[in-house]
């Protein structure tokens, strides 16, 4: 059995995925053909529910954890390709943000940065 992907993402999906990468994607990761969106997903959850990657970029749509259930219930990794990701997240809910995030990207892969809010300064 092939493993299936599929690719969700905005406008910029096609300047991280271009056509030779794309390619390389359906022959390797089963990636099915065009990007798909959060409304085509929800009318039929079917599509998606063999999906093991998605495979992303800016703008790809938030699912509520019931959604991600219906929808990817074989899901097993994202890759968002993007740059560097900074989340500045209320102290309260600091600790539940850290435990999701590990629990999709694995244990210690997240990281908390305290960052003063002043520059430094050197005074000559």
């Amino acid at each position: 059995i092939r493993m299936k992907s599929i690719l969700m993402g905005g406008s910029g999906v096609p300047f991280v995925y271009p056509a030779e990468r794309l390619a390389v994607l359906q022959k390797e990761a089963g990636l099915l053909p065009g990007v798909l969106t959060k409304e085509q997903i929800l009318e039929n959850p079917a599509m998606t529910a063999d999906a093991v990657c998605i495979f992303s970029t800016w703008g790809m749509p938030k699912f509520t954890e019931e959604e991600i259930r219906l929808c990817f219930p074989k899901l097993k990794a994202i890759f968002y390709a993007a740059g560097t990701v900074q989340a500045f997240v209320p102290v309260d809910m600091l600790g539940e943000f850290k435990h999701r995030m590990e629990l999709v990207f694995g244990e210690k892969s997240c990281y908390v940065l305290s960052i003063r809010p002043y520059g430094g300064v050197q005074l000559v």
